[in-house]
């Protein structure tokens, strides 16, 4: 008999919120320049990123590291503006799914994210949904640049789970990366690998607790 889950994990972007990095490196472009490609140097630097998403490096400091790959001064509010610009709409249909199940489940978000945006995210989140603030419908918010650890490193959803009070296999995660997927599965959580910016109705548990 299957085991009636408790607790759903949803991923942020991609699953919750809709996005595209794209987006992000396009307006780079525009701010700096098309001889600059943020996405590359950051693969060529991506100890850096994964610091700044464990709060390991401050908002000031990842500032700074972008000024210093071009030589046209930037304002703090342009290099906000253009790292957001990922970030895009949270659909009413799937927001109004995830809010069907609050009552029956355990919600929260476990996201690799960073504090820009996540203050970009909670600002979207109250212009595109009836609340204030995603602690109104959520039980935690675990953002890996609070918790000084990130996905897929299995400590972080160890840290979940005990939070959370709920055994792995009462517990399923949405997550639209393979390899965050694979952590969580050799923990027993059940898991959804989610297409980026598609989760559908089908996916989720019934009120009766099916999966």
């Amino acid at each position: 008999m299957p085991v009636k889950p408790e607790v759903i994990i949803f991923d942020l972007g991609g699953v919750i919120i809709n996005l595209d990095i794209f987006k992000t490196l396009e307006a780079f472009k525009k701010l700096i320049g098309e001889g600059f490609d943020i996405l590359e140097e950051a693969q060529l630097n991506q100890s850096f990123y994964m610091e700044y998403e464990k709060g390991n490096i401050s908002c000031e400091q990842f500032r700074d590291h972008i000024r210093e790959l071009t030589p046209k001064p930037l304002q703090d509010e342009e290099i906000d503006a253009a790292w957001n610009a990922m970030l895009l709409d949270i659909p009413v249909d799937r927001f109004s799914w995830i809010d069907s199940l609050k009552n029956d489940y355990k919600l929260c978000i476990l996201s690799n994210t960073n504090i820009i945006h996540v203050d970009s995210f909670h600002q979207i989140f109250s212009q595109q949904t009836p609340y204030e603030h995603p602690q109104l419908i959520f039980d935690r918010l675990f953002y890996s640049c609070n918790m000084n650890k990130r996905k897929p490193d299995t400590d972080i959803y160890e840290e979940v789970l005990e939070e959370m009070k709920v055994s792995p296999e009462k517990a399923i995660f949405y997550d639209d990366k393979q390899e965050n997927i694979d952590t969580a599965e050799k923990l027993g959580i059940k898991t959804v690998l989610v297409k980026r910016n598609f989760l559908t109705q089908n996916m989720l548990p019934g009120i009766n607790g099916s999966v």
